[in-house]
């Protein structure tokens, strides 16, 4: 999706540089559009990217999808819950 949005900043850029160049409103207008749709598709990349990091993220912390934090298991590091233990 980036490769896209990529491809219309290239292609809005052209067709401003031609709109100004040979004063044609068409081609102004074919820039504006190419600018929103590469803006909306970085928009929906990242809002999925944003997703994609908070449920690999909840995976990687409990091992389940979706699941939390376990019940029972300490925050504290190894290191501290272990000091505990010693007393």
């Amino acid at each position: 999706m980036l490769i896209v949005a990529l491809v219309l900043a290239v292609i809005g850029l052209a067709a401003l540089v031609t709109a100004v160049v040979t004063s044609n409103e068409l081609i102004a207008w074919v820039c504006i559009g190419a600018s929103v749709i590469g803006v909306v598709l970085l928009i929906v990349d990242a809002l999925r990217e944003r997703s994609k990091g908070e449920a690999s993220e909840t995976l990687c912390r409990t091992g389940r999808r979706g699941a939390g934090v376990r019940r029972g298991l300490s925050r504290r590091s190894p290191r501290r819950a272990g000091r505990r233990e010693r007393r």
